[in-house]
């Protein structure tokens, strides 16, 4: 009997698989969860976002033990309302009298940096969320795994 099967056969718990099924499940759509929230929100920005170019009012040094830059800026909108935000500075060193942002017409306050082009952030995006889909993919097989053993066993 190899390693894995070995490993296999101690971690099968025949008197709970309906908690061991959840538990997977839920921690593959919790991961699910996060792709898409933390993929979603480039992504919409991204494809629906118009680019405008924001005064930058101010930059912070914000974090507890790892440090990173925040670029405090503010734009104009075509109706003259002026929205005021922040967002994490990638280019470190620079210190910016404008900035490149993203936002949506119908919600301004929904706005970010533009990171670069927007394929580039299109991509990155997706590559965020499917992170979460492939998780979730993995838990399911798994759980295949989990309820008939190894192949060929």
């Amino acid at each position: 009997m190899g390693l894995l099967e070995e490993l296999a056969a101690d971690s099968r718990r025949p008197d709970t698989p309906i908690l061991n099924s959840l538990a997977l499940w839920a921690g593959g759509l919790l991961a699910l969860a996060l792709g898409l929230w933390f993929g979603g929100e480039g992504l919409v920005l991204a494809l629906l976002g118009r680019s405008a170019t924001a005064e930058v009012v101010g930059i912070s040094i914000e974090g507890f033990r790892s440090k990173y830059r925040v670029i405090h800026y503010r734009f104009p909108l075509p109706d003259g309302r002026t929205i005021q935000s922040a967002g994490p500075d990638l280019a470190w060193g620079t210190d910016p009298k404008t900035v490149e942002i993203r936002y949506l017409s119908f919600q301004p306050t929904w706005n970010g940096l533009a990171g670069g082009s927007r394929l580039f952030d299109i991509v990155k995006s997706l590559l965020i969320s499917l992170s979460g889909v492939l998780a979730l993919l993995l838990v399911a097989r798994l759980q295949t795994f989990w309820d008939n053993g190894p192949p060929g066993s």
